[in-house]
């Protein structure tokens, strides 16, 4: 058992190496958003996690999760087990909702969906008919994620609501300002029925 708890820690650490590599801080965080799923697998590694809580609330860095317990079942999400080799593609970003809900982005273009513990990890498409997105980033607001796509997309998702993808479209887009569009994301807060965002270098 020690020696699958090792391999656990060796693989978590491989698949988010790319992440890591720019922001080492995140190391706590992200070990402990993993271990999430495998706490009752691997009861030796509820210490590890609660050493990054403790250490969190004495500094006051950090973010803190409350995982809510939500429906595990999402149309438009489709679970693809554990057959997918993630050790293949690395974490680009990543956003967690204040209901629990944790989206992240892959290399690859794949978006992945966590939906709490006792949850499948699930993979992003609309559905299985269309042509599957290539996703560049994502952001969260409260309850809302906010995913943008290399083809300048923004899909908007409020986690508490229906489960579906809205298309946000960017009054500020005009055809001659594609290549600021290319721009990724920098954040956005939503209030209501609106939404406000920016842009990198805006």
């Amino acid at each position: 058992m020690v020696l699958r708890g090792r391999m656990l820690l060796a693989s978590i650490l491989k698949s988010c190496a790319c992440f890591l590599q720019s922001s080492p801080l995140y190391l706590p965080t992200v070990m402990e958003a993993s271990l999430l799923l495998y706490r009752e697998v691997f009861p030796a590694l509820e210490c590890y996690v609660n050493d990054i809580r403790q250490e969190r609330r004495q500094t006051r860095r950090g973010l803190g999760l409350v995982v809510c317990p939500t429906p595990c079942s999402v149309p438009p999400i489709h679970c693809s087990g554990y057959e997918v080799e993630t050790n293949k593609v690395c974490v680009t970003d990543i956003a967690g909702t204040k209901c629990g809900v944790v989206a992240g982005i892959m290399d690859d273009g794949s978006a992945w969906i966590w939906k709490g513990s006792g949850c499948d990890l699930a993979k992003l498409s609309l559905s299985p008919e269309q042509k599957e997105l290539k996703f560049a980033g994502v952001k969260s607001s409260g309850q809302f994620l906010l995913l943008s796509t290399q083809c300048n997309k923004l899909l908007a998702w409020d986690t508490t609501g229906p489960e579906m993808l809205l298309e946000i479209n960017d009054p500020l887009e005009t055809e001659s300002g594609l290549s600021q569009a290319l721009n990724r994301v920098e954040g956005f807060v939503a209030w209501q029925k609106k939404l406000c965002m920016w842009r990198k270098r805006e």
